[in-house]
């Protein structure tokens, strides 16, 4: 756009420079002792370079790329339409930390809200540094997370209550289906605890902790139990341990099952 204002005011600037060179001719014309005097109409018709009247206002000057919308009837318009444009457009907030990530439901129901996550936290500095407006800056974030998942480099977190019913037993009711499926994650869970008190490392307990967020990680873990011999643990690891953050997930989706 600051190509278009200049190559505006320039052509502004060329038609009041040939204004008064026609103007300055007219009147060297107009002296009959000067050579050529007698032809003060033909130096009159000079005048405006473009066949205007002298004293007449000069036409519109538009630039060839300049959109149709901004066109007004003489300069002055054009320019009030042109600065209107300017200043009406979205402006990046004052602050980084001023954009408000608003992401759609189904974002949502995928990914969360990302409060705390710091692709997100770097990318504000980014956006305001190029000067990105809160609109743009939500569609970027929502459209750059759905490339990363179609193109593999990412994978949505698991749904919980799919991820039970996905280990749960074919038969019964859905009630008793997802009580099986619930336990098989929370024993699985309760295991991979136990090895830090019989010597593992707590990095390695966090590393098979991982395979807890998926149905094959789950079914990793009972496996490695199967070859171990060993039977689950009480949650938690330690007697008397509270409930881990897959159990209190489970308490939330399935409360009956921790009755009594």
């Amino acid at each position: 756009m600051k190509t278009r204002l200049w190559d505006f005011w320039a052509g502004v600037m060329r038609e009041g420079e040939g204004a008064a060179a026609g103007g300055a001719g007219a009147g060297a014309n107009n002296n009959p002792d000067s050579p050529g005097g007698s032809g003060s109409g033909a130096g009159g018709a000079g005048a405006g370079g473009d066949g205007q009247q002298p004293g007449a206002p000069p036409a519109a000057y538009y630039p060839e790329t300049l959109p149709e919308a901004f066109r007004g009837k003489d300069n002055n318009e054009t320019i009030d339409k042109l600065v209107a444009d300017l200043t009406g457009r979205p402006k990046a907030p004052e602050k980084a930390d001023d954009y408000k990530f608003d992401p759609g439901e189904d974002f949502t129901k995928k990914w969360g809200e990302l409060k705390d996550d710091k692709v997100l936290a770097g990318f504000r500095g980014i956006a305001h540094e190029v000067g990105m407006d809160n609109a743009a800056f939500n569609t970027v974030i929502q459209k750059f997370y759905g490339m990363l998942e179609t193109s593999g480099v990412i994978s949505a977190p698991p749904d919980p209550k799919q991820m039970v019913m996905s280990l749960a037993p074919a038969g019964g009711d859905d009630a008793t289906r997802a009580s099986a499926g619930a336990r098989r994650v929370m024993d699985a869970e309760a295991f991979v605890s136990g090895l830090e008190t019989k010597g593992l490392p707590k990095d390695g307990v966090m590393a098979l902790s991982g395979l807890l967020d998926s149905v094959e990680g789950v079914q990793t873990i009972e496996f490695i139990q199967r070859l171990a011999n060993v039977k689950g643990v009480q949650p938690g690891g330690q007697p008397g341990a509270g409930p881990t953050g897959h159990e209190k997930a489970l308490q939330s989706m399935y409360p009956s099952m921790f009755k009594g």
